[in-house]
């Protein structure tokens, strides 16, 4: 019998030691990330493709800059998760540099947010609101919104909202 024990304790020996290595070894991983990601766009649904994005944890007063690219309505931060905990406040400072707006907006973490948060920001559309006189003396408000995706076009908004109102421009 004690024969039987020894082979078993050799035999079982390894093992465990093996088991607390694979052990030792996971825990020395470093985790996963926490990712924060989304997209920009406006009220309308159009996107803002120029944005620059600050997230700030209200309950450690930590801040990060968002990874956004010029052209593009999409940013991407990844946080250690010791960075992030359910029930902190997260919140985003949004800068539209086509518009020189800012969006400012919180959120608080939650348990199904363990492995990251998806996040849309929205700023108010950059309407464009041009009052015309017509030959009657009347005063038309005509709302314009610029849907172009190009940076370089350059619009006279007076003339497109008389033509909307089916009046003439005249520039002096």
């Amino acid at each position: 019998m004690d024969a039987i024990m020894k082979r078993i304790s050799y035999m079982l020996l390894p093992f465990l030691l093996c088991i607390f290595g694979i052990t030792l070894a996971a825990a020395a991983q470093p985790s996963a990330p926490f990712v924060v990601m989304g997209q920009a766009s406006y009220e309308n649904g159009i996107a803002c493709s120029n944005f620059t994005l600050t997230v700030m944890n209200l309950n450690t007063s930590e801040n990060w800059n968002a990874d956004t690219h010029a052209g593009y309505n999409y940013y991407k931060l990844a946080l250690d998760r010791s960075d992030v905990h359910a029930g902190d406040v997260l919140q985003f400072t949004a800068r539209n540099t086509d518009a020189d707006t800012i969006n400012i907006s919180e959120y608080r973490l939650n348990d199904t947010d363990r492995w990251g948060l998806q996040y849309n920001i929205t700023f108010v559309s950059v309407d464009i609101i041009v009052l015309t006189l017509d030959p009657d003396g009347l005063i038309h408000y005509q709302p314009v919104f610029m849907k172009n995706e190009s940076a370089a076009t350059v619009f006279n908004v007076t003339a497109i909202a008389c033509e909307l109102l089916n009046q003439t421009f005249e520039s002096a």
